[in-house]
């Protein structure tokens, strides 16, 4: 027989039984085929991809599939773990934050998977709430630092609950989780996070004080209180205490007053190099108003 003829004919039985199918039994044959690639995501069809996700958009059914894949996912399948994940955060699946919490806390994941479990969290909106608050008391600092990153999603939905939170972290042993608790309340409107933020500001604690003190500057709120409470810092004791009030001091839109260069100077001197380096830049944003430490810079040059 004509091997043309032969095609044909095979493409009428085949063909029908594709189109045959309905949404929910596509969409678990495509979901079994996303499972079992080898070298997954390159190796899967992006075309179905998109489809895939259009049709769980609007098809609570597949939705619940996927959700499926994230309940009994194993640590294997670290790079399919993250892809589903990104496609329930697209969809706004929030029924998956359950799954994508046990991932998150569970070390037998890969940290891609974990991170990009925790870290997208937030983007479903309050109904995360309750999973960061866990997630931000956790033993483990990678996982306050998903935490923390995630609710920055929630500062960005004006998502109050948010804020308690993330003034806790703030106080984080941890230098990069206290660091990314403050970039994420950068976001926050003045008079959303300005009030907890002025209360921090005469907190004992003099990390708190400090990052405190870096968000008001950045938001535009009591500038002059937060720029005494940095200048004042740096002279603090604890040298990490030194980089934190520093690192509030670098803001480009601070307009800081004379009063910051004398304390800059002085910083310069610092044995630590961080400290050294963060005053030398904050001194370039003061521009001409740092003119009087010119000349220290021009010894450390030398």
């Amino acid at each position: 027989m004509n091997p043309f003829i032969t095609l044909s004919v095979l493409a009428c039985f085949v063909i029908p039984m594709e189109t045959a199918m309905n949404d929910e039994e596509w969409a678990e044959k495509t979901i079994k085929s996303m499972r079992t690639c080898a070298n997954f995501p390159e190796a899967f069809d992006f075309f179905k991809f998109k489809k895939l996700k259009a049709m769980a958009t609007k098809n609570e059914k597949i939705q619940k599939l996927l959700i499926k894949e994230l309940e009994t996912a194993s640590p294997a399948t670290r790079n399919y773990i993250m892809f589903v994940a990104h496609m329930l955060v697209q969809i706004e699946a929030h029924d998956a934050l359950p799954a994508m919490s046990r991932i998150l806390l569970n070390k037998d994941f890969s940290e891609g998977a974990r991170w990009h479990s925790g870290s997208t969290m937030g983007m479903f909106g309050k109904p995360a709430l309750r999973y960061l608050t866990v997630a931000s008391k956790s033993d483990e600092t990678f996982v306050r630092h998903c935490a923390a990153l995630s609710l920055g999603n929630l500062i960005e939905s004006k998502e109050p609950g948010a804020i308690p939170l993330l003034l806790q972290l703030m106080q984080d042993e941890d230098r990069n989780v206290r660091e990314t608790a403050i970039g994420a309340l950068y976001d926050s409107p003045p008079e959303f996070a300005g009030p907890d933020l002025l209360k921090a500001l005469q907190s004992k604690n003099p990390m708190f004080r400090a990052g405190a003190a870096d968000v008001l500057i950045d938001i535009k709120v009591s500038r002059r209180n937060a720029e005494k409470a940095l200048l004042e810092l740096l002279g603090h004791a604890d040298v990490e205490v030194r980089v934190q009030a520093l690192r509030g001091l670098q803001h480009k839109g601070g307009r800081y007053s004379k009063a910051a260069v004398l304390p800059l100077r002085v910083a310069l001197k610092d044995k630590d190099q961080r400290v050294c380096t963060g005053a030398a830049y904050a001194l370039g944003i003061l521009g001409p108003k740092a003119e009087p430490a010119v000349i220290d810079l021009i010894e450390i040059l030398n």
